[in-house]
């Protein structure tokens, strides 16, 4: 019976039955990985929500670009960098310890608006600008390539730091990265500039502790 139950095996039908069971128990462990995780990321945002609020931090402004911003100002979207200019301009007539730009400077505009923009960054020496790493769409060549802001924006710039936002499966942010390819992402860049530096509420992992509930 042992000598029957190896050949049957060994056999061609046996041994593709034996890869179906990997397979499947290879898949059904995927499975079970996959719904611990998010029942872990659940059990989080649940604990977020129900959690009292931590207080919203009092020098923090962010300056936010939407709908709303377009109709308001009547200007559809992209605002010529004059805009940006004097929105530096106002930023440091009130004191601003450091300006962040989400946004990425990367083409040539109208030569008086880049001007205005660099000689805004001159002034205030405060500002991080935002890069971005692009992955090329041949995937014989697959590389990230960084696109920087214009370079004139780039020598009067604080510093420069990567533009990334990345959401898990269910399109959650729930971590994040100091560093990618060696380059540090923009609110990484930014805590490097300020005085005295702050420390960014993360775990080991890069889990983010939000401050109050989604």
């Amino acid at each position: 019976m042992v000598h029957s139950l190896f050949k049957w095996l060994t056999s061609l039908t046996g041994r593709a039955l034996i890869l179906a069971l990997a397979v499947w128990s290879v898949i059904g462990l995927l499975s079970f990985i996959s719904l611990g995780q998010n029942l872990e990321n659940h059990a989080l945002d649940l604990i977020y929500r129900l959690r009292p609020g931590s207080p919203q931090p009092q020098d923090l402004l962010i300056v936010g670009i939407d709908e709303p911003s377009f109709k308001e100002i009547g200007q559809p979207w992209p605002w010529p960098r004059r805009m940006h200019a004097a929105l530096v301009n106002r930023l440091t007539q009130m004191g601003a310890r450091l300006i962040i730009f989400d946004i990425l400077f990367a083409e040539p505009t109208h030569p008086e608006d880049d001007e205005l923009l660099a000689n805004a960054l001159h002034r205030a020496g405060n500002v991080i600008l935002g890069q971005t790493l692009e992955v090329t769409s041949d995937p014989r060549f697959a590389r990230r390539m960084l696109i920087k802001p214009l370079e004139p924006l780039c020598q009067e710039a604080r510093g420069l730091g990567l533009m990334m936002v990345t959401p898990d499966a269910d399109g959650v942010v729930r971590h994040f990265r100091l560093r990618l390819d060696g380059l540090e992402t923009l609110a990484a860049a930014a805590v490097q500039h300020l005085t005295p530096p702050l420390v960014l509420p993360t775990d080991v992992s890069g889990l983010i502790n939000y401050v109050g509930p989604p």
